[in-house]
Formats: structure tokens, C-alpha cells, sequence
């Protein structure tokens, strides 16, 4: 039953992120949670992941993450531990360089990408997560450019 409960509370978690009700997706982000998010510069706490959760959806206003077909969706025996590996779907809206001072209009490049993520439950809450998103194809889909300011790599 324990791993029952536990499957439930990704699937609300993950449609309350594609819905964007913020107020319910920290409701099961515990108060000391501890996430590690792919590309972010060390671990964050719950409101540092709240904040970027809210900021790539901004970025990608029409990104979701796939609840009705997970690729794996499995927790312990005893529901403490979670693996979800799903997809992260939307698009980004570009703006091409200008073209002998033609301004270009804006387009739309989808991307679809693996999201796998694993945590730790404690009373129903996240405890720790670590959050992978296949960025180097995210960037291949969208056939963006690192910023080599940024200390990215190609």
C-alpha cells in the first residue's frame, strides 16, 4: 500500500507542476527538502527549487511533463524511495538574427526530452530529489548555442 500512496504522490506532484499551481507543488516538497537539479550549480532547498521550477516555466510557458504514459514509474516496497523517467515536452520560442537589417519574426522549435528523477519520501513529503533533464538534447532540439560565458559545455 505504502508504494501505491507514494506512485500517487508523483503523479499529483507532476500535474500539479503541469498545471502550474505552485502552492500544491511545494505542498510536497518537504520544509528541509534537499533537491539536486541537472545543470544547477550545487543542491537547493525548497524554496530555491520552487523558484526554478517557476522560472523554466516561464522560459517555456507551455512545457509539460508526460503523466499519461511514464516510461518507468516504480517506488520501493515500502514506498521511500521513487524513480519516475517520463518525457518533458513543449517549445521554445526563437528569434533568429537579423537578416540584412530584416527583423525576422519569432518561431517555435518543440523539444522532447527524458526527465528521470528519484526521491526520497519522508511522511508523504519529498525529502531529497535528483532531477535529470537530457539538456545536451534539449539543446540539440531547439539547435541553441552554449554561451561560453556561462561555462557550459558543447
Amino acid at each position: 500500500m505504502a508504494t501505491r500512496g507514494t506512485l500517487n504522490r508523483i503523479r499529483a506532484l507532476h500535474r500539479a507542476w503541469n498545471d502550474r499551481r505552485w502552492q500544491d507543488y511545494a505542498a510536497y516538497l518537504a520544509e528541509g527538502c534537499i533537491t539536486h537539479v541537472s545543470g544547477a550549480s550545487g543542491p537547493q532547498g525548497k524554496a530555491e527549487q520552487l523558484a526554478w521550477a517557476q522560472s523554466f516555466c516561464a522560459a517555456f510557458p507551455d512545457c509539460r511533463i508526460v503523466t499519461e504514459a511514464y516510461l518507468q514509474l516504480f517506488a520501493s516496497h515500502d514506498g521511500a524511495r521513487s524513480v519516475a523517467v517520463t518525457r518533458l515536452v513543449g517549445h521554445a520560442v526563437c528569434r533568429p538574427p537579423s537578416l540584412d537589417g530584416l527583423l525576422l519574426e519569432p518561431f517555435q522549435r518543440r523539444f522532447d526530452v527524458r526527465l528521470t528523477e528519484i526521491a526520497l519520501w519522508q511522511d508523504g513529503k519529498v525529502a531529497e530529489q535528483h532531477s535529470w533533464l537530457d539538456t545536451e538534447m534539449m539543446r540539440r532540439q531547439l539547435r541553441a548555442t552554449v554561451d561560453p560565458k556561462a561555462g557550459g559545455a558543447g
